[in-house]
């Protein structure tokens, strides 16, 4: 067992080399080069920035930087400034200044001369608080015309003037480097950028000081040219290069780095997660990976989030969803939050066995990859590397392959994702230790247990357990597992049309979990036929008749589309020969009056015609049965029983239309209808629009 988890690791950049995962070290000693000179130990006045974009490690640069700088020259004075850290953020001047002073004075010994750089550097911080107000409060986007007219205050002011003179002789005196980092300057607001620029270009322009300035130049660029269109962008440009005399791209970044910081992120949690043996070399994961590094994972910034995202999301599901699957949906809730969004209004859209009915078949109208993609993927959220992790997380929306293969748990099922969005177990739902404990009881005691789940409305909830669990167990009898499952959506008579019962949902939802188990498991796939002929010798009806019919829709058999083989079990030529066995059998009971009553949906009898079996004679026969009202009221559930509605001429292969169609007219007249439960009178109604 695992152990305490872990304090999930803060997002903040590195703090020392010995965390430098990207080899930065050459690239920093050339910094330190042009900051300072060799010969004479002191800084050479350059003003540096270095470009990047948000999250691209700037900031940890800086940090190396301060520590590289310090061990090469114990002596510098390294002033660490952050405009976005002040407070109140109108008087950065001031702040700035004052930095400087204190990180004089922090120190343990001062010089003589450090001592009276301090003082001077407060006084003329005292008298330039006024000036600075007025360079920040007259600032438009004509930022030549605020500098001159900061200047010309300055100019007026001779005692701020002597002052400066006195300032620049004592820093020209010192021994040592100062050198002056700027950080998060691209995250403030406008005015505040024009502020710190001018006070970096002509306030604070003194000899013996270096600057590096950290920034995502665009923004910058935008600040200071006072919009967004070619103009302002052409002035910004004209004014930075007034300020920065070198400007430096952040060393990029390749895909094998992130790939390398991922994989390092990853291992300092993988006790706490419970990731697998050899985890870094599974192939689902190597797959996640090229298409998380670079079109979506692309920072170290990025790299820090993914991994804290998934830290604190598979803390809460851990063991319940599939690691693979829920560190790519971390991925999208980092790069694509509203896409995420879009998940959570329609799960049905993106998982591999949706509860809408409609989603079903909604899919199979021929909707293509990029179109269901579309239709989830928020247009301004990434590009194509947020739709292949779409495609890839969720196989419904790409071309069938995907990261569910044999994984019992993944995010392309109903639950798992339920439990992902929900960040835990839903409500009444089953542990893995009873799902184990009700596949291995003794028979009486699996159906009193599922006679119970029926009278609390939670046989869906059942399937859908055993569907994420079924594989993962072993000593399974699975013949008399599926014999006991089949044999409770049998019916013995006609009566549950009058009192709706959900097991017609709960067979539909058999159907769906067997088949999900041959997709899923090739062991259990080769086990399927055996347990189809198990249940055919039984003289089950209602399992393997649709079970039959999901191998005809496959394999596209008597004259049907063909919709995929995933999940089928018989060969094509297996499952023609089933279905016209079946077919023979079930004429020979629908004569003798055995099939009506045992039917939860028509599937027996468009098998039948699927074969060519269902003859006019055969046809007259059901018309007749009609008379009978259970079997009418049937018939119409049937049809148009929640989410169906059957088309004119496929009703019109089975029973005379017309007839058929008179008979629901007088029957949603008669009174007796009322007795019977809503789900039939909501049927009725939809019979009468659906025939007219």
């Amino acid at each position: 067992m695992a152990g305490k988890a872990p304090a999930a690791a803060p997002e903040r950049p590195i703090q020392s080399h010995r965390e430098d995962r990207l080899g930065r070290e050459g690239f920093i000693r050339r910094l330190t080069g042009t900051l300072i000179n060799e010969s004479t130990g002191r800084s050479t006045g350059v003003v540096i920035g270095i470009a990047g974009p948000w999250g691209s490690g700037k900031s940890s640069l800086l940090n190396i930087l301060n520590e590289h700088i310090l061990a090469t020259y114990p002596q510098a004075l390294i002033v660490r400034f952050d405009p976005w850290l002040v407070s109140g953020r109108e008087d950065l001047v001031g702040k700035f200044i004052s930095e400087i002073t204190g990180t004089i004075n922090a120190r343990p010994a001062p010089s003589r001369e450090l001592s009276e750089v301090s003082k001077l550097f407060a006084e003329y911080g005292a008298q330039l608080s006024p000036v600075a107000e007025i360079a920040s409060g007259g600032l438009t986007p004509m930022i030549g015309g605020a500098l001159r007219a900061t200047q010309k205050a300055l100019s007026r002011d001779s005692s701020l003037h002597l002052h400066r003179q006195k300032l620049e002789r004592a820093l020209d005196a010192l021994p040592i480097p100062i050198v002056v980092l700027v950080d998060e300057l691209d995250r403030v607001s406008d005015v505040e950028v024009k502020t710190m620029a001018q006070l970096v270009r002509s306030i604070a322009d003194f000899p013996a000081l270096s600057y590096v300035m950290a920034y995502d130049a665009e923004r910058v660029i935008q600040a200071l040219g006072g919009g967004t269109d070619s103009a302002a962008d052409e002035r910004g440009r004209a004014y930075l290069e007034k300020i920065v005399q070198l400007q430096i791209p952040l060393p990029i970044t390749l895909p094998n780095e992130i790939e390398r910081l991922v994989i390092g992120e990853l291992s300092a949690v993988e006790q706490h997660m419970g990731l697998p043996e050899n985890w870094q070399d599974i192939d689902r994961f190597r797959a996640l990976i090229e298409i998380l590094v670079p079109a979506v994972i692309a920072t170290p910034r990025d790299v820090k989030r993914l991994v804290g995202t998934y830290h604190a999301v598979g803390g809460m599901v851990r063991g319940e969803v599939d690691w693979v699957g829920l560190l790519g949906f971390c991925g999208l809730l980092v790069k694509a939050p509203k896409t995420v969004e879009n998940i959570r209004r329609n799960p049905d859209r993106v998982v591999d066995d949706p509860e809408s009915f409609s989603e079903q078949t909604t899919r199979v109208s021929g909707e293509t990859s990029a179109e269901r993609i579309a239709a989830i993927k928020e247009p301004d959220e990434g590009g194509e590397g947020i739709g292949a992790l779409l495609a890839f997380l969720f196989p419904a929306l790409g071309d069938g392959a995907g990261a569910s293969g044999d994984v019992s748990n993944a995010l392309s099922l109903r639950l798992p994702l339920w439990k992902t969005l929900r960040l835990g177990l839903l409500p009444e739902e089953y542990s893995k230790p009873e799902i184990l404990a009700f596949l291995r009881a003794p028979t009486g005691e699996m159906k009193e247990f599922l006679r119970g789940e029926q009278r609390k409305r939670s046989l869906d909830v059942l399937i859908d357990r055993l569907g994420e669990w079924y594989l993962d167990f072993d000593r399974i009898d699975h013949a008399r597992v599926w014999g006991v499952l089949g044999a409770f959506a049998e019916k013995s008579s006609l009566a549950w049309a009058t009192s709706y019962d959900p097991t017609r949902e709960y067979a539909r939802n058999l159907v769906g979990l067997f088949s999900l188990l041959c997709a899923r498991s090739p062991q259990f796939r080769e086990l399927a036929p055996i347990l189809f002929r198990e249940m055919l010798t039984r003289g089950d009806l209602v399992l393997p008749s649709n079970l039959l019919r999901y191998n005809i829709f496959a394999h596209g058999l008597f004259r049907h589309d063909k919709r995929g083989s995933r999940g089928a079990f018989l060969e094509p030529d297996e499952t023609a020969e089933a279905a016209r066995v079946m077919a023979r059998h079930h004429v020979k009971e629908l004569y003798a009056g055995k099939l009506l009553p045992r039917l939860l949906d028509l599937t027996p009898c468009f098998n039948i015609v699927d074969t060519g079996d269902w003859d006019a004679k055969l046809r007259a026969h059901l018309t007749a049965q009609l008379e009978h009202a259970a079997v009418l009221d049937s018939m119409v559930l049937w049809l148009y029983g929640g989410p169906f509605k059957t088309d004119r001429n496929a009703i019109g292969q089975l029973v005379n239309l017309d007839d058929f169609g008179a008979r629901v007219r007088r029957r949603i007249a008669d009174p007796s209808l009322g007795a019977s439960h809503e789900t039939v009178r909501l049927a009725y109604r939809k019979a009468i629009m659906g025939l007219a």
